[in-house]
């Protein structure tokens, strides 16, 4: 058995987030926020660096590669749905709600920084364990489902797909005891930034100013790293050590990489909060209504099997030089993906309304909140099938929305 544990989804995880008030900024004294009490899945990421090989006359095989601007679209989270979507006035609070509901001008109500971190106890430089984590800035709520569902008893999950401008994940070894750190950088020219160092709970932090290749060691002595954060991005490499010398993180600087600008580590706490237990109890949609308030959802007493809401913000992105994308929120899809319904005359009915181009308002009632999806028209009917020992017929329309309106309850 490995004395040091892999990596996976039964380690200890913290995943939360903050809305900017600066769009990529991390907010000075971050109150972050938990999507719910149960995530499931997080941070789905898959990067895109746009490598490409380098070839000449003369040559079949590639001479060098170079990596292109970022790329970092449908980092996905996946958590029960446990807060109202949004506040009495209407403001979002849970997380997607930042993907359904837009400003005055047509843009994002917000974006977030995430910060992700996993723990291990186990293995590190220092053998004291290590945090990984994962930091996203800008982060624009892309797209998202939230599955409605009357055959389980688990809780609504939804499913919120980001994309960031900037996405970075850092392994910090954390120290086997308490022990002053020594900060340096690989090239001499850092002599401007500062590095906050905070441990659980920023209880201790301080600020150490960069003096290129030369240590400068902290006053303060920590017994575990929570945060590492420049104040602007660096040249070299920033190396942090214990007071043995053991190497236990590094932010990369604009030398690293390709394109040029460096990362700028993982935001600090200051006198801001970590998110706190959310508390309260899960949304369940076996309790829940779906129903037309105006036109007919599969005819006279028609039920519903199962349902889903999407949205889609179809996000685009420029490359304006160097490593990262501006991302932007073009067009919106407000979408009932599928609703299959039963009734006694359920196939018909869609599909006489589907060809007729019937119009259709549908009702969300949760426990915390009402969900109008309005001005429906059906973009497809779903399929009509009778089949040998069928003894009920489902039909799945899909209904695409021009609308939407969410209260709190």
């Amino acid at each position: 058995m490995a004395t040091e544990p892999d990596e996976g989804g039964m380690r200890l995880q913290r995943g939360e987030f903050v809305r900017e008030t600066v769009r990529g900024e991390c907010p000075s004294d971050p109150s972050f926020e938990a999507y719910s009490d149960t995530i499931m899945m997080y941070p789905g990421w898959e990067p895109e660096a746009n490598i490409e090989a380098q070839r000449g006359v003369g040559t079949y095989r590639p001479e060098d590669f170079y990596a292109g601007p970022e790329e970092h679209t449908g980092i996905t989270i996946g958590y029960h749905l446990q807060r109202a979507l949004v506040d009495g006035s209407g403001d979002p609070v849970d997380a997607i709600a930042d993907g359904i509901l837009r400003d005055a001008d047509n843009r994002a109500k917000n974006t977030h920084t995430f910060v992700g971190r996993e723990e291990h106890n186990a293995g590190g430089a220092a053998d004291g364990g290590k945090r990984i984590y994962y930091v996203g800035h800008g982060g624009l709520a892309a797209s998202g489902e939230i599955p409605f569902a009357t055959d389980t008893a688990l809780p609504i999950e939804n499913s919120l797909s980001y994309d960031f401008e900037r996405f970075t994940v850092y392994v910090v070894d954390q120290p086997s005891g308490s022990t002053t750190l020594d900060v340096e950088s690989t090239d001499s020219n850092d002599t401007s930034q500062t590095l906050t160092i905070e441990d659980e709970g920023a209880a201790t932090t301080e600020d150490v100013s960069l003096n290129g290749t030369t240590t400068e060691t902290t006053t303060e002595s920590f017994d575990n790293i929570d945060a590492l954060s420049l104040d602007s991005e660096a040249v070299g490499d920033i190396i942090v050590k214990d007071g043995s010398g053991n190497t236990l993180a590094r932010i990369a600087g604009s030398d690293s990489y390709d394109q040029g600008e460096g990362d700028l580590g993982i935001p600090a706490l200051g006198s801001g909060s970590h998110a706190s237990t959310v508390g309260s109890t899960f949304e369940h949609f076996i309790d829940d209504t779906l129903t037309a308030t105006t036109g007919s959802l599969g005819g006279t007493n028609a039920r519903i099997v199962s349902s889903s809401f999407s949205f889609d913000n179809n996000t685009d992105g420029d490359t304006v030089g160097g490593r990262f994308r501006d991302i932007y929120m073009n067009e919106q899809t407000l979408e009932l993906p599928g609703v299959e319904v039963f009734g006694p005359e359920s196939n018909a009915r869609e599909i006489e309304a589907y060809l007729q181009n019937k119009g259709i308002d549908v009702q969300w009632v949760a426990d915390s909140f009402t969900v109008d999806f309005l001005n429906g028209t059906r973009t497809s009917s779903g399929e009509v099938n009778k089949e040998a020992n069928q003894g009920r017929a489902t039909i799945s329309p899909t209904i695409e929305f021009s609308d939407i309106s969410i209260s709190s309850s």
